[in-house]
């Protein structure tokens, strides 16, 4: 290209050599990862799908988006509250989500974002700050209102026919249980484990027994040891 050796190191924009003797211009960047609204990303959840495919769910606390690649975003549902932190779980091809403030949602394969907030014929979900899926049912524990509590989904409607948790039916006021609610503690985290719902305070840990709304309770099985996770 007759170029001088003094005047490679003003080339900009440029790949040397792909070619021997040759320059060519580079095909750019590309900026990844960013939200659309440029604020940190405080959730983040890949949601495998059935069909083999993925999709990734990301929150900068007020907005909720959909992405396959963090280059394009589908914006979900905005609006939420920006001081909640969100919480996750998949339950049957689903993504359930809640933060404790704002109506629980959910969204499936279709892209489709449901408010399960009672209307029509939806549930009224109890807005819970931690969530998981164990025994087939949905469990959401701690309210603003009830931070001892844990809620737990209907397998069943009135005449025993299956449902799903999303079922209008679905979240009878009885399906609750208290841990421990005059021990002057929070609950701060739930998991499953061995097929058993363990509830954490920050002083104690707790398993609900039984295995169903009629035999269901809670024991505290450690005690002046728990977690705020």
């Amino acid at each position: 290209t007759g170029l001088k050796p003094y005047m490679m190191p003003n080339c900009l924009n440029v790949l040397p050599d792909i070619s021997i003797g040759t320059l060519e211009t580079r095909a750019g960047s590309i900026i990844m990862g960013q939200l659309p609204s440029k604020l940190p990303c405080k959730f983040l959840l890949t949601f495998n799908k059935t069909d083999g495919g993925s999709i990734v769910l990301v929150s900068d606390g007020a907005t909720l988006w959909s992405t396959a690649d963090f280059r394009t975003y589908s914006s979900k549902k905005t609006g939420l509250t920006a001081t909640a932190v969100m919480s996750a779980c998949v339950v049957r091809n689903k993504v359930w989500l809640t933060n404790g403030v704002n109506a629980v949602m959910t969204y499936d394969s279709a892209d489709t974002l449901v408010v399960l907030d009672g209307t029509g014929a939806l549930p009224d979900v109890p807005k819970g700050y931690y969530i998981m899926f164990c025994q087939e049912r949905v469990w959401i524990a701690k309210t603003s209102a009830l931070s001892s509590v844990i809620y737990f989904s209907a397998l069943n409607d009135a005449s025993g026919n299956p449902i799903a948790p999303d079922n209008d039916v679905a979240w009878p006021a009885v399906n609750a249980l208290n841990c421990d609610q005059d021990d002057g503690d929070s609950i701060f985290g739930i998991i499953a484990y061995l097929g058993t719902p363990f509830i954490f305070k920050s002083k104690s840990v707790g398993a609900v027994t039984g295995s169903d709304e009629y035999s269901y309770g809670y024991q505290r099985v450690m005690s002046n040891i728990g977690t705020r996770f």
